[in-house]
């Protein structure tokens, strides 16, 4: 570089001020991001530069050490840009004009996106400032990065629906992969990106590369309060939104649709949206939202809806549904199509779906619910799990169960056919009573009262009695009213309190057994006494006292 180029370039003049950057980012994608590997790169320009303080994109460089800008993914959280060619543009650079102080930046900064993509991919740079634009359109092979994302904001400034940052390159429907071209290796970093009521989504890409050829993603991003969904997805596989707060928009947080695969959420907040905070949705598969807080969202925390393999990990939900009534995970399909092989694990769930559940399952053909804390603080919730319609091989075991409010069950199925789960509480911890109620017919619980270990009701169609087992080691069984006392005749009644009665020290007793209704049923066989004090045998049941044949007789 000549004495005239180093004056120009200590001047400002953005050619080669842009010169330099360029080489400082080809030695980043070589791999080379020392300080001193970046000045031996660009000479004595780059001493310049960094003696100038005009060289922002040494800033990006010592803040991605390590990332290698060029080397695919493996940023710090989890992803990172995977463009191959270190074009670099700033946004404000005179050759394209955005200005925090323009009424509209959208032809600008579409102007450095097309730049950056047309030279083979880079970053399109923002400084610290507030954009107004009125939708952008993502390019492949680039990377849309701010200082932070409080810092540098694109502020979506229409009101007829328009999406903030788009990609679309065909209509949504039908679904033709072959003849449209697919968004390639494009990330949003440091951004915050905001709506208003009347805009649609933040992010909208329809159409990303399939078969993890080229992911694509967000990092440390804010979107919010967008009229649509805060980032929309459909076709295509390896979305990734790292550290990510998306809330109080109108819509979804995060929805994805649609032969969409393999989209990680990570370490982020999902919160105050209009709709369910994240929503996988037909056919969507191997998704997994990690170590986020979801909370307050009008519906579902996560409502994964004929997924395959959705995996809820190390998360948060709070106050997910509480005007709607939903959970803070439901799992849900069809009879066609099947939510399979789920997992929910090592969450906190307290306070979602006032008087409904914080995991809803219907239509699961496997799933894994364990190592959850379940924290109730409802009086009106029913359970912290429902099974619903259609539930198969579901394992319930290893959760903290703790309650200061109410006594929420631990599972529900509402009397639902087609249940068939396993519940282990071996594992279970927390000083919670009262509480498990298991199966289709029969519903149990630990027992609340000081003498009694188990208790159990049924439905009112049910014809099986009720029953309680005491600290005594009585198992006593009811008449299908509540049990309030022990074994015996009750004066007060003139019925029963209990009609049979299983205990280590006194054997199996009954405390009446005529043939109108209480019989000893021994298989298809009844037995019961007659007035006469003889005991008879009957197959099938008996129609008079004397009906059956007499097998013995009292003393």
């Amino acid at each position: 570089m000549t004495d005239k180029d180093l004056n120009r370039m200590q001047n400002g003049e953005p050619e080669v001020k842009q010169q330099a950057e360029g080489a400082v980012f080809e030695g980043a994608r070589r791999g080379k991001l020392s300080r001193r590997a970046v000045l031996s790169a660009i000479g004595v320009a780059g001493a310049a530069l960094v003696g100038s303080g005009t060289v922002h994109a040494l800033d990006l460089l010592k803040e991605s050490e390590g990332n290698k800008l060029g080397g695919g993914n493996g940023g710090g959280n989890g992803g990172g840009p995977a463009w191959s060619r270190g074009t670099y543009s700033s946004v404000t650079d005179p050759q394209f004009g955005a200005n925090p102080s323009n009424a509209d930046n959208t032809a600008q900064i579409q102007a450095a996106i097309d730049f950056v993509s047309a030279s083979g991919g880079g970053i399109v740079f923002f400084p610290k400032g507030q954009y107004k634009i009125t939708g952008i359109k993502a390019k492949s092979n680039v990377t849309l990065k701010g200082e932070n994302a409080g810092a540098s904001i694109l502020l979506n400034i229409d009101a007829n629906g328009a999406n903030a940052v788009e990609y679309k390159p065909g209509p949504e429907t039908p679904y033709e992969p072959d003849n449209v071209q697919m968004l390639v290796n494009f990330w949003i970093e440091d951004l915050g990106i905001i709506g208003n009521a009347q805009s649609g989504a933040g992010v909208y890409l329809l159409y990303t590369m399939k078969r993890g050829r080229g992911k694509c993603g967000l990092n440390r991003c804010v979107i919010q309060s967008h009229g649509g969904v805060g980032v929309h997805w459909r076709y295509g596989d390896s979305l990734s939104l790292n550290d990510c707060d998306i809330g109080k928009n109108g819509s979804h947080g995060v929805y994805c649709f649609q032969f969409s695969n393999v989209m990680t959420i990570v370490g982020g907040v999902i919160h105050e949206n209009g709709g369910n905070g994240v929503y996988w949705n037909h056919v969507a598969s191997n998704c997994t939202i990690f170590g986020c807080s979801v909370h307050d969202n009008a519906k579902a925390g996560v409502l994964a809806q004929n997924a395959e393999q959705p995996s809820i990990l190390y998360c948060a939900f709070n106050r997910n549904g509480k005007t709607t009534n939903l959970p803070g995970v439901q799992l849900t399909g069809f009879d066609q199509k099947k939510v399979v092989a789920a997992t929910v694990m090592g969450c906190l769930f307290g306070d979602n779906a006032p008087t409904g559940y914080d995991v809803s399952c219907s239509y699961v053909e496997g799933a894994n619910i364990y190592n959850n804390y379940f924290y109730g603080v409802n009086s009106g919730k029913p359970s912290y799990i429902r099974l619903a319609t259609w539930v198969k091989g579901v394992s319930i075991r290893g959760n903290y169960w703790f309650t200061t409010k109410g006594n929420p069950a631990k599972v529900t199925t509402n009397g639902a056919a087609n249940i068939a789960y396993y519940i282990d509480d071996t594992g279970d911890t927390g000083p919670l009573l009262n509480q498990v109620l298991v199966g289709r017919t029969l519903q149990y619980a630990l027992g609340d009262a000081a003498d009694t270990l188990l208790q159990a009701t049924v439905g009112a169609n049910e014809p099986l009695p009720r029953f309680r087992i005491k600290a005594s080691g009585a198992m006593e069984f009811g008449n299908g009213s509540a049990m309030t006392a022990a074994f015996g005749p009750d004066p007060a009644t003139g019925g029963l309190k209990s009609s049979v009665r299983l205990s280590s020290d006194q054997g199996f007793a009954t405390a009446g057994s005529d043939f109108t209704g209480k019989p000893l049923r021994l298989g298809a066989y009844c037995l019961w006494v007659d007035a006469a004090g003889r005991l008879r045998i009957k197959k099938g049941d008996p129609v008079s006292d004397t009906d059956g044949v007499v097998v013995g007789a009292q003393a």
